[in-house]
């Protein structure tokens, strides 16, 4: 898989206006997936790309707009949509993907936050939230804080509505609630794949998350 990027959350668009050469890099985007496209159709006989896969790669647009959708469909590229950084309406999104055509294949990335204990899932995400709130005023951790230092915050009011809004968007809970939630979404959706995002202070608690998902989902497969 090869993926392209475009398409942000609103709030963050002030941020990316000011940064070096960014409405350049939007201008060429154009030029710049047909020139990969070239790449991988090995239409420049002076370059040649190497080892040649047994099936060529998939190009995919990363994406969180119906602008990003609408530049997928008409470059004729597979489409991810970022569901959890994103406050697009996914059906929104994805009918004008599909617009006029089929589209492509569809992948939804999504936050999951899994564990035996659904109150721990919950405490899991919360902190993850809270994180991703601190960011807007400047006071957010390198990390996801520890159960130590989220004793020790205290929210303001902006802060907490956000938190609200960011839990919104996530997915938590025990095993078959995060399937059974992932299963509607799939039809709603009508996703061929979901990419999961799992951010955590501790590394044991990401791969506890996968580990519960994955060993649910396969052992009804």
């Amino acid at each position: 898989m090869i993926s392209v990027s475009a398409g942000h959350r609103a709030e963050n668009k002030a941020s990316e206006a000011l940064s070096d050469n960014y409405l350049q890099h939007v201008f060429k985007m154009p030029e710049l997936v047909s020139e990969l496209k070239g790449f991988i159709n090995n239409d420049d006989e002076s370059l040649e790309a190497k080892p040649v896969p047994d099936s060529p790669p998939k190009l995919w647009m990363l994406g969180t707009s119906e602008k990003s959708a609408v530049f997928a469909r008409d470059n004729n590229m597979n489409y991810c949509f970022g569901k959890f950084m994103s406050g697009s309406d996914p059906v929104d999104v994805l009918s004008t993907y599909r617009e006029h055509s089929a589209g492509g294949e569809v992948i939804i990335t999504v936050n999951v936050f899994c564990h035996e204990d659904d109150k721990t899932a919950r405490q899991l995400a919360y902190s993850y939230a809270v994180n991703q709130a601190l960011k807007s005023n400047g006071r957010a951790f390198k990390g996801v804080p520890s159960d130590e230092e989220m004793a020790d915050i205290e929210l303001t009011a902006e802060e907490k509505e956000e938190t609200d809004n960011i839990l919104s968007n996530l997915i938590t809970g025990t095993p078959d609630k995060v399937k059974e939630e992932l299963t509607e979404l799939s039809e709603a959706y009508q996703a061929d794949e979901f990419m999961i995002v799992t951010i955590t202070h501790n590394i044991e608690d990401k791969l506890n998350s996968y580990r519960l998902l994955a060993d649910c989902i396969l052992k009804q497969q």
